[in-house]
């Protein structure tokens, strides 16, 4: 709950900027990362600051054994999330409204909808999928302050291979 809610907040902060100030969101969620990682870095001074008891580690992110062969939990976690993404995107009206802002939010805007708080939800619900990923990945790989940097390249990499558009839609 507190990977959440931590998540959540430092998101809305990017969102924020974003909505308001009409900053890139590359720009406020990369300058947002690099505040965490100062925080946490000031907080533990880089070394790891414990670690999870292995019999919950592997009860929230082992492996379930399928005759000889260990399938991940944590695929499961992945298809809920995807199903929930699936639901909101597809099948509610903020849903409608993200697409409408992604796509043009100028038109969007004269067609009644609210580009500020559509922003902010958006930033919003990932901020709450960062948290629930965060948390997970913890149990993974015994995170501490470091953990995870340097993995924004390689989603940007992946993006960009995959022909996002950094201009929006």
């Amino acid at each position: 709950l507190l990977s959440c809610v931590l998540t959540t907040a430092f998101s809305c902060i990017a969102g924020f900027f974003t909505a308001k100030f009409k900053m890139h969101p590359f720009v406020t969620t990369l300058s947002t990362q690099l505040i965490i990682y100062g925080l946490l870095y000031y907080a533990t001074s880089g070394v790891p600051a414990g670690n999870i008891d292995s019999s919950i580690k592997d009860l929230i992110g082992g492996r379930i054994d399928m005759g000889g062969f260990g399938f991940p939990k944590l695929i499961f976690y992945a298809v809920i999330a995807i199903i929930a993404a699936w639901f909101i995107w597809n099948k509610t009206k903020f849903g409608k409204n993200m697409y409408a802002v992604g796509g043009n939010s100028e038109a969007a805007a004269v067609s009644g909808i609210n580009v500020f708080w559509v922003t902010m939800g958006v930033f919003i619900m990932a901020g709450i999928f960062y948290g629930c990923g965060s948390f997970l990945e913890a149990f993974r790989a015994n995170a501490s302050a470091g953990t995870g940097q340097g993995f924004e390249l390689d989603a940007i990499a992946a993006c960009v291979v995959g022909g996002i558009s950094f201009s929006g839609g």
